[in-house]
């Protein structure tokens, strides 16, 4: 089965899997890039904001997670 035929046949399905693809790279990067924001903010001794960071990555986190681990039905 090709991409056009997997479209045609299972339109929603196949946009729902885009659609987690690109939610899954646009989280996997945002939660990369906390990493600095993180470092800076212990260097600066301001662990509050520290860990409103590690919250904010935590729950990226899940959402990337989360994404994988769904069954699509």
């Amino acid at each position: 089965m090709g991409l056009k035929d997997y479209l045609k046949t299972n339109y929603q399905r196949a946009f729902l899997v885009l659609f987690l693809i690109t939610l899954t790279q646009a989280t996997t990067t945002f939660y990369t890039y906390l990493t600095s924001p993180e470092l800076n903010a212990i260097s600066q001794r301001k662990f509050a904001l520290f860990i409103e960071l590690i919250a904010v990555q935590f729950v990226f986190g899940q959402i990337c997670n989360s994404s994988f681990n769904r069954k699509l039905q």
